[in-house]
């Protein structure tokens, strides 16, 4: 069994005979630049063979590289020196604004330290330049008086260029899941222009 330090924000390492690597976001025949995200792929003895009955579903979760199969996850990882894994998003939840790769849970997490911010979804919305912008949507904590606007004011300057939202949108309520997680899903499908 494996005795490792316990590493808050990460997935540990990988089980014995199982191996992890980062695919680049924009070209998944490549591996990820040194010390930059990826999309998570993983082999081992545990990893399924693929989907009964459906060849197609399964010649899209798998990838061969170097003569071995590998399973996409779909979740972009960082791994550090050490080899500890920390999910930094979904793959499918990424927003492409010119080209450029944004992580909402990135945008959402700055949007946090406002203290006036409660909860924080942000999605793609279509644009006709820049193909997609981030919005985000928030609720306050009671007694906050922050409107939209002074809220992406504060964030797109504490942000990346590429980052910054078209909007902030203060809701008073977020849809959830049934267990009570923030469902960005949902946000898509009430948000008549999502990408």
């Amino acid at each position: 069994p494996f005795d490792g330090d316990d590493r808050t924000g990460t997935i540990g390492h990988p089980l014995p005979s199982t191996d992890l690597r980062l695919l680049d976001k924009d070209d998944p025949t490549r591996d990820a630049p040194e010390g930059e995200p990826g999309e998570l792929i993983v082999r081992g003895p545990q990893i399924m063979l693929g989907y009964w009955n459906r060849p197609e579903a399964a010649a899209t979760i798998f990838v061969d590289l170097e003569g071995e199969r590998w399973l996409r996850t779909g979740d972009i990882a960082e791994i550090d020196a050490d080899g500890y894994a920390r999910i930094v998003d979904r793959s499918k939840d990424m927003i492409a604004v010119g080209g450029f790769k944004v992580f909402p849970s990135q945008v959402e997490a700055v949007l946090l330290e406002n203290p006036q911010v409660k909860e924080a979804l942000v999605i793609g919305v279509a644009d006709a330049y820049h193909g997609e912008m981030p919005r985000a949507f928030v609720t306050l904590h009671s007694r906050s008086e922050a409107d939209g606007p002074a809220l992406a004011a504060w964030l797109n300057a504490r942000v990346g260029k590429h980052e910054r939202v078209d909007s902030v949108v203060v809701r008073d309520e977020l849809p959830k899941t049934m267990i009570g997680k923030l469902d960005r899903k949902a946000l898509r499908a009430e948000a008549p222009d999502a990408a």
